[in-house]
């Protein structure tokens, strides 16, 4: 497992199966889960993208019950999808 800014090559890729196999005995049926890892730039930088009008509406509809604006709702759920979260 790495974070952004380790060095990557510490960090060789595996596959689960192969994570799996070095675990020991004890630690066999432990569940193994890869979690993206999204660190906020800092800055925001402007976007334009187009989306069907009804499907604006509803994301608008979306982000106005939970107080957010538009584009804080989707990154909150673009965040959602990389991360799996439900």
């Amino acid at each position: 497992m790495f974070l952004d800014g380790e060095d990557i090559e510490k960090f060789p890729a595996s596959d689960m199966t192969a994570v799996r196999a070095e675990l020991d005995t004890d630690d066999r049926d432990a569940m193994l889960i890869a979690i993206p890892f999204v660190r906020s730039g800092g800055r925001t930088v402007r976007v334009n993208f187009t989306v069907d009008a009804a499907t604006l509406a509803a994301i608008d509809a979306a982000a106005k019950r939970r107080n957010l604006s538009r584009s804080a709702y989707l990154v909150s759920g673009a965040h959602n999808e990389m991360t799996g979260a439900p």
